[in-house]
């Protein structure tokens, strides 16, 4: 059987993101994940036909003797399982197993789940090296699968991949028989709910999501509430600080529930979901699985976030770092009529249904493996 090995900076991107992918290989493969041993997700039963490899690497340090750690085990791994196609998500993972797929001639496909933020937090120098690495890394790879058109033109026009070698794919797509239609019955605005759920990077705009929940708060005018949810790291500068968030946890009207793993409830009792990013995403996974629930939602016209609605049928943009706009978009989907707010969760599933189930993605890394 053909050995496939799949890999990524934690279990949570494979388990909770890509598991029916993973499910897909295995009638016909032998597939192994390789992942950081300390956040290897318990939660999920793993099938006994996977082999699990833990991989000693730290997805935020650049430290060199660190990431040289990182690459030798790479290495041995692959020397170890020696896969017929290795499978890459994340930044880390793709630099490190696209150059040794490279160099021992290993099938390789990428997964450009969005540019993150390397380029903002690294110097000249380190720049130079990572994207000199990047580029070494993709530009012989199998196939190369992009979440959004911007960042496959930005790679092409850069000269890291070719064109004939990639394509874009809709996020890490949804499990709709997961992720159910849910009515909302949202039958006056005494009800309505936003919620901003991802972690609380300043980048992710929730300082804006905060600055608009308190001005209309204020104006009194609207029962309205709103529900944080996302996990904070206080020791890294690119989070909300954290008196903010201490804050926030004071002000009636405004719930923070630290990071959850029952976003599908979460999603259910909101009335809208709200994302006012100018992070370098791919497909934000918590605007698509809001869709497939059947949410609205407001996000910006950021590449990745701009992909996932359809304006004023699902849901409304929002210009960046702009919490007075913001504050517009949020009045005007209270103030919708109700049938027209009934009409925008039909039409976002809909969105969903053909635009970003998962069974897409399935398709596209089978026949780019079969090929």
């Amino acid at each position: 059987m053909k050995k496939i090995l799949i890999t990524a900076n934690s279990s949570f991107a494979i388990w909770n993101f890509r598991k029916r992918l993973v499910d897909s290989f295995l009638n016909t493969s032998n597939v192994y994940i390789s992942v950081p041993e300390e956040v290897k997700d318990s939660s999920y039963e793993i099938n006994p036909d996977i082999t699990l490899c833990n991989l000693p690497m730290n997805s935020r340090s650049k430290g060199i003797f660190s990431n040289l750690n990182t690459l030798i085990s790479c290495f041995f791994q692959l020397l170890r399982i020696r896969p017929d196609i290795v499978l890459s998500f994340t930044i880390k993972n793709n630099i490190y197993f696209g150059i040794l797929c490279r160099i021992l001639k290993i099938n390789f496909i990428a997964n450009i789940t969005g540019v993150g933020s390397y380029q903002k937090d690294c110097n000249s120098f380190q720049l130079v090296v990572i994207n000199c690495m990047y580029k070494f890394a993709l530009k012989k790879a199998k196939h190369i699968f992009f979440q959004n058109l911007y960042d496959m033109e930005t790679f092409i026009t850069s000269n890291f991949v070719n064109n004939e070698n990639c394509s874009v794919i809709p996020g890490s797509g949804i499990d709709l028989n997961s992720f159910e239609f849910i009515p909302a019955y949202q039958a006056s605005k005494n009800s309505f709910t936003f919620t901003f759920a991802s972690r609380l990077l300043l980048d992710k705009g929730i300082q804006e999501f905060i600055d608009a929940a308190k001005d209309i708060l204020k104006n009194n005018s609207y029962a309205v509430n709103f529900v944080i949810c996302g996990s904070h790291d206080e020791e890294d500068e690119r989070y909300i600080d954290k008196t903010c968030l201490e804050e926030i946890k004071s002000i009636i009207g405004i719930d923070y529930l630290g990071n959850s793993n029952e976003m599908k409830k979460i999603i259910s009792n909101s009335s809208c979901i709200v994302l006012p990013s100018y992070y370098n995403e791919g497909v934000p996974r918590i605007l698509i699985e809001s869709l497939a629930i059947g949410r609205p939602i407001i996000t910006t016209n950021r590449p990745g976030c701009k992909d996932t609605i359809l304006e004023n049928q699902t849901g409304f943009l929002v210009n960046e770092r702009d919490s007075m706009d913001l504050k517009h978009q949020m009045i005007r989907m209270i103030e919708l009529p109700y049938d027209k707010y009934e009409t925008m969760t039909i039409a976002s599933r809909e969105h969903a249904k053909n635009n970003f189930s998962d069974e897409i993605i399935i398709l596209d890394y089978h026949s780019i493996i079969n090929s």
